[in-house]
């Protein structure tokens, strides 16, 4: 008779649990179905926050392991995914022999910890083959690079990620693939242009807490899930495990918040703003509005009880104050959580230098552009549109005592507006054009959008008929420059992408759009918050003048 070769050593005959495990938790008696489908009780509960309706199999915890290890491949940098041609977080889910990878390193998860928690997903990864995986290397180390000197080695136990222990990680193979998913990959593209850099108050202030964090652990796994899902083409309604995922963040945000309730509420509250914030950014990204505004109402709440934003350290406050301006910025819409702070007074102090190659024509400056060409290399075509959208931009925002200051503005886009368009550039008619040519036909395309948003008092998201396609053409000229590139000329390409976002919708592009304002706003800002949040004040500034003036106009 021959026996299946199996990893998990069995004495004693697996006993199947009744109720799933939300049925379970509200005491109730449990109709489960065998299709795989949830059980009657949850397919009837409110579709949001979504449950996760799960039934386990349970089995006697007396086995012994021998010290079996699960070993999972991941590339060890970017070269290595290129050689193989397979993206990082594929790891031979079919189950097969794993293949041999070039450079690459490998997640050692240990099974004596808690073998029961890695059943599914150990099995999943040996099914078909019937070989355990054996493979040896070296442990990830989490601090995103792999450096040994900093962090301790993963081990395989995600509890020690929160070395608080309050609100883990479930123990999962899994879920230890998508936490190093997040370090390797969605850190790096969060937090720098062309995702090959990380700033080093987001290194320092950061990532340290996002590791020891008690809740945060899990919204890193929902990030890693999403950015999977999407990045194979798999919208999230049709992703179990992200619906799953998010459940469980849900499920230990609302714990840490209640336990905060029942102790010093301003203790509790910067922890729950980084990770309600991150939330947001996580539903904003990826086009989930109506779920957005709800953890955007939560964190003003969560604000005002704390005493304002002058209660929390600097770094806190400024990730919320630019998130903030980025979203409302991107929405065109009034600001969200700084209702009445002295962010939005007529007297927040803008700089007057900065790093070079971060000029940016949403606020004055001493130096024109012409001036600093070697610093940005750009074009004199280039430099003397930037140059005159400085001069519209601020012509808004500092507010002149003149009372023909709007007559004065209109016409002096107006002039501007017909400029541009008469003017051809080069890198628009060439067959090839250079990067150099790219780079001035995408600010002449801005300039374009942004002026004749200005000269008729119409929001860039309300542009119409011919002017979309000159959105789409912006979008694609930009494409065509490299990220890191445009990485040299951060506060250039905050400007353009500020432009393209508020015409963006959930889909592939418009996320790409979000994504990298976002992301230039924030690198800009880890760099230096006052700086970054002045750009995108004045963009805002702009928007709210256009619609101030566009009801002044329908109201006359």
């Amino acid at each position: 008779m021959m026996h299946t070769t199996s990893p998990w050593p069995s004495s004693r005959r697996q006993r199947k649990q009744r109720a799933c495990t939300e049925c379970q938790r509200r005491k109730q008696r449990c109709i489960f179905r065998d299709d795989g489908s949830p059980c009657t009780n949850c397919s009837k509960r409110p579709p949001f926050p979504p449950v996760v309706c799960s039934i386990n199999t349970r089995e006697n915890r007396g086995h012994q392991y021998g010290g079996r290890i699960l070993h999972i491949p991941f590339p060890a940098s970017k070269s290595a995914i290129a050689e193989n041609n397979v993206p990082l977080w594929e790891s031979s889910n079919d189950g097969a022999e794993l293949p041999p990878v070039a450079n690459a390193e490998w997640l050692s998860v240990n099974l004596d910890s808690d073998p029961q928690s890695y059943r599914d997903d150990s099995t999943a990864l040996q099914q078909g083959s019937g070989k355990p995986l054996h493979r040896s290397g070296t442990n990830l180390i989490l601090d995103g690079r792999g450096d040994s000197s900093t962090l301790r080695p993963f081990g395989g136990v995600l509890a020690e990620v929160n070395t608080l222990g309050s609100i883990s990680p479930c123990q999962t193979a899994r879920n230890a693939e998508l936490l190093h998913f997040y370090l390797r990959y969605v850190v790096p593209n969060l937090v720098s242009i062309d995702g090959e850099s990380q700033p080093s108050v987001f290194l320092r202030e950061v990532l340290p807490w996002q590791l020891q964090s008690p809740v945060f652990p899990n919204i890193g796994l929902l990030m890693a899930s999403v950015t999977q899902s999407l990045d194979r083409g798999t919208e999230l309604e049709q992703n179990p495990e992200t619906f799953a995922m998010r459940a469980r963040a849900l499920s230990c945000l609302n714990r840490y918040i209640d336990t905060a309730r029942q102790d010093t509420f301003w203790a509790y509250a910067p922890e729950a703003v980084k990770c309600i914030i991150n939330l947001v950014v996580t539903e904003w990204f990826w086009g989930s509005d109506e779920s957005m505004r709800a953890h955007q109402r939560g964190i003003k709440e969560i604000i005002r009880l704390a005493g304002g934003l002058e209660t929390f350290d600097p770094v806190i406050a400024g990730i919320v104050i630019l998130t903030d301006y980025e979203i409302s910025c991107g929405s065109e819409t009034d600001l969200c959580w700084q209702d009445g702070d002295l962010t939005l007074s007529d007297s927040v102090a803008v700089p007057t230098a900065w790093a070079t190659g971060f000029d940016s024509p949403l606020i004055p400056s001493t130096v024109s552009f012409r001036s600093n060409l070697p610093d940005l290399g750009i074009s004199l075509d280039a430099a003397k549109i930037l140059d005159d959208m400085r001069f519209l931009i601020t012509s808004i925002t500092n507010q002149p005592s003149e009372t023909n200051r709007r007559a004065t503005i209109l016409s002096t886009a107006s002039w501007f507006l017909n400029s541009l368009e008469t003017k051809r550039m080069a890198a628009s008619t060439g067959p090839s054009p250079s990067e150099a040519d790219l780079i001035t036909s995408t600010i002449h395309l801005a300039a374009l959008l942004h002026t004749r948003s200005i000269a008729t008092l119409t929001p860039i998201s309300r542009l119409s008929g011919p002017f979309v396609g000159q959105l789409e053409e912006l979008y694609t000229t930009m494409r065509k420059v490299s990220l890191s590139r445009w990485k040299e000329t951060p506060g250039i390409f905050l400007w353009i992408m500020l432009v393209l976002c508020p015409s963006s919708v959930s889909d592939r592009r418009g996320r790409f759009i979000r994504r990298k304002m976002a992301v230039t706003g924030l690198s800009i800002g880890f760099e230096d918050f006052p700086l970054g949040i002045s750009y995108l004040r004045g963009f805002w500034l702009v928007q709210r003048w256009i619609e101030r003036e566009s009801q002044r106009n329908k109201g006359g």
